[in-house]
């Protein structure tokens, strides 16, 4: 593809070239305008050197005014908030008097922008105003469009959502209209900031795909960036770290690259709470002290406290206890002092975690308490939801079951509301662990059902946006293609003076642009159908895979039907040999029997009966209840569970034997499973073997190349009770003597290593001893 665009733009030049030999001295002339417009698309494109050249230019011709305003702009995108500052008053003093023209009008405009930046949104909001209040009778002027969508952003900063969404939603309906690239792509970019702020990350990721496609074609440094941040942010909060990962790291490469360092900040943050999220916890710290340092850089005066608590947070995750609450406390004096009291209420639920797993239960309940006092001061909504959540979590780890759902409904009612994915989640997710506790199944039912519906709804429109975001790359090319057609005819009415050259070259060029376009079109139909067919191919085979889960379970349920056959008739075999006992004593006390050992005799066959019963029927509870509340999952290295299990069966004294363990993987699995798996197996072999000689266990793994665990446990008996046939596996079915063994311990092996998607068999009618030998799916990549 690249060397394509490299012929194209070749046999561009070329063209260009030929047809413009004789008007080399008028192409180097340039208006004012014009070099206004290069020197602004070098300043987004951080080309700052050349900028500055090029107003140097612009100030020799007499043109100060704006060359002034130019620098001013310099000194913002090197984040100089100080020169910026000066540069803006002296143009003020100089050009007061004229206050309706497009250079006071983007005086007003740079001015706010640097009020924005330097986080001073009252007074950017003044700026904004003033500059609406000029425009406001040229409503297709881009200054109206952009104070609505600045004036927004302002306020969403302060935290007044209701009043920023009326900006931006008509800001945002004014740039849809513009012609104006770069307005199109801060609208979609500020429309895609609201979104993230009010958790609908589906369509964060939509206007942030927008904008990120314009701000690419145009070169624009921050608009790309600040997508990219979005974008990660987006994906990190829904659960997508490895594309969170991908975003935030193309971002700091390209914020160093081009030394932005104020949006580098930022992605240093996100990046940092990614890396906490991943366990990468001195990485996580590197990038924080990294954005610490920045701001203390940029803006010594205004410390970012969202900086502190997550260096709180990080220190409390490695249990560094001390550190953790100076950081939160920290957080609180400087977010008291800034009136930023949603993070002031983080700050106070750090301290409170931290107090909290000190096991001072006392203080931390103190400030979950102080946290509910100061939720009226938060001015946003989606601030008081997003904490409310955090403190119903903090609650139920506390125990205090009825106040955790009480904070978690009230987010999940607010969320769902607003369509707010995110809290919906956290709610859910606090809520379904609090009807775990209080064993509430219909409401526990509900919230998992809701959760799993947010989290399928966002994967499907993660997939759509991608799409859309390849259709848009192609509508971008196309528009390329467009508009080098627009700036060669261009070049072919500036060279009157040769109409036959003109016309010859005019051919020429359409000729040849002609086919490229047919080429470059037919080559990405060819692909975008290639795309369509592998997509098909990925839909059938999902579909063969639901076929055969649905046939597995039909076998399933017919299994279920024996079982329930067979487990009825055996366990009414001891009931009715208690019956034909119970009957025997009737006779022998009608006829006055007076020998006390057969009573004695009678009594314990019963008493045996029973306790085989019971035996059976806690068998048949534990085979059905196997995989039922299982703790998480866990990485153990299986040699070491193997040794245990071989240590707790000899503590039995069935048999003497020997067993030789061969080297087993560290695995990622339940160990309490892994456990009866391995012990069922062993208890069987001992129990089952004929032999006299001593008897030797032998237990071996290998890893398949689809990262399959196989493993063998052999032994050295010549014979066995009964062969070893795979009906085994089937409670209650392949036993000699069901008073000794009912079958259900291979059963559970059976359901054990189904369970993770494995198969278990024998080796039959073996002349070397007998054979065991399943597969489970228990080895993760990052384990390997």
């Amino acid at each position: 593809m690249l060397q394509k665009a490299t012929v194209f733009y070749i046999l561009l030049l070329l063209i260009v070239l030929y047809g413009c030999n004789e008007n080399k001295d008028l192409n180097k002339i340039s208006t004012q305008e014009q070099l206004v417009k290069i020197i602004e698309r070098e300043i987004y494109q951080r080309e700052l050197e050349d900028a500055e050249e090029n107003i140097a230019i612009l100030e020799q011709q007499d043109a100060k005014v704006i060359g002034g305003l130019l620098r001013a702009s310099i000194n913002c995108e090197k984040n100089d908030f100080k020169k910026c500052i000066a540069a803006q008053d002296s143009f003020e003093k100089l050009y007061f008097h004229i206050e309706k023209d497009e250079y006071y009008f983007k005086y007003l405009y740079e001015q706010g922008e640097m009020y924005l930046d330097y986080q001073e949104d009252t007074l950017a909001i003044e700026y904004f105003e003033k500059l609406k209040s000029f425009v406001v009778q040229h409503t297709e002027s881009k200054y109206l469009c952009l104070s609505n969508l600045n004036i927004g952003k302002c306020y969403l900063n302060m935290k007044k959502d209701s009043i920023a969404n009326s900006y931006i939603q008509e800001g945002f309906t004014q740039s849809m209209k513009s012609k104006d690239s770069l307005v199109v792509a801060f609208g979609y970019a500020i429309k895609s900031q609201y979104s993230n702020r009010m958790g609908a990350f589906d369509s964060v990721l939509y206007y942030a795909t927008k904008s990120i496609v314009i701000y690419e074609r145009l070169g624009h440094i921050k608009g790309i960036l600040i997508n990219h941040l979005l974008i990660g942010t987006a994906y990190f909060l829904v659960g997508m770290p490895d594309k969170s990962d991908q975003y935030f790291k193309s971002g700091i490469d390209l914020a160093i690259e081009k030394k932005e360092e104020f949006i580098l900040m930022k992605l240093y943050v996100n990046y940092g709470n990614l890396l906490t999220y991943l366990k990468k916890s001195l990485e996580a710290k590197t990038a924080f002290v990294k954005a610490y340092q920045l701001n203390r850089k940029l803006m010594p005066d205004k410390v970012q406290t969202q900086i502190l608590i997550a260096l709180g947070n990080l220190a409390k995750d490695n249990q560094d206890l001390v550190n953790a609450l100076e950081y939160y406390k920290s957080t609180a004096d400087q977010s008291l002092l800034q009136k930023n009291y949603e993070n002031y209420c983080k700050a106070l639920q750090g301290v409170g975690n931290v107090y909290f797993e000190s096991g001072d239960h006392k203080k931390a309940l103190f400030y979950y308490k102080k946290i509910e006092e100061m939720l009226p001061n938060v001015k946003s909504e989606y601030g008081r939801a997003q904490i409310g959540v955090h403190l119903g979590v903090n609650y139920n780890l506390l125990n205090r079951i009825d106040e955790s759902i009480k904070f978690c409904k009230r987010t999940v009612d607010f969320g769902m509301a607003g369509s707010l994915d995110d809290l919906v989640s956290q709610g859910c997710d606090c809520l379904v662990k609090n009807y775990k506790k209080l064993n509430n199944i219909d409401s526990l039912e509900y919230y998992i059902k809701k959760r799993l519906e947010i989290k399928e709804a966002f994967y499907k429109n993660s997939a759509e946006i991608e799409m859309s975001k390849k259709t848009s790359k192609i509508e971008y090319e196309k528009d390329l293609l467009a508009k080098e057609v627009s700036i060669i005819s261009l070049q072919n009415q500036l060279e009157i003076k040769n109409k036959k050259r003109a016309l010859q070259n005019l051919f020429t060029f359409f000729l040849s642009l002609f086919c490229i376009t047919l080429f470059f079109l037919a080559d990405k139909f060819h692909k975008q159908k290639l795309k369509l067919s592998r997509i098909n191919e990925k839909y059938k085979a999902k579909q063969l895979q639901l076929d055969e889960k649905n046939q597995n379970l039909k076998s399933i349920n017919s299994s279920l039907k024996n079982f329930a056959f067979i487990a009825a008739n055996d366990i009414k075999g001891p009931l009715n040999t208690n019956m034909m006992k119970i009957k025997s004593m009737e006779k022998q006390l009608a006829e006055k029997v007076q020998d006390v050992e057969s009573w004695s005799h009678f009594l314990d066959e019963i008493r045996t009966n029973n306790l085989q019963l019971n035996k059976m029927i806690d068998d048949l509870l534990e085979l059905s209840n196997i995989d039922v509340n299982l703790p998480d999952k866990t990485v153990f290295d299986l040699r070491e569970i193997v040794i245990d299990v071989i240590h707790d069966v000899n503590t039995l004294k069935l048999r003497n034997f020997i067993a030789m363990v061969d080297k087993l993987p560290t695995i990622y699995a339940h160990e309490s499973l892994i456990r009866v798996l391995f012990q069922n197996i062993i208890v069987f072999m001992i129990q089952n073997c004929c032999s006299q000689n001593e008897l030797l266990l032998e237990i071996k793994s290998e890893i398949d190349i689809d990262k399959k665990l196989h493993l063998s446990i052999s032994d050295n008996c010549q014979g066995l009770k009964k062969h070893l046939t795979q009906s085994l596996f089937n409670a209650f079915e392949g036993q000699d003597n069901l008073y000794e063994s009912n079958g259900i311990g291979l059963a559970t092996c059976k359901k054990i290593v189904e369970l993770y998607e494995g198969k278990i068999w024998v080796l039959e009618d073996s002349e070397q001893g007998n054979k065991f030998f399943f597969t489970i799916n228990v080895i993760e990549d990052n384990i390997l």
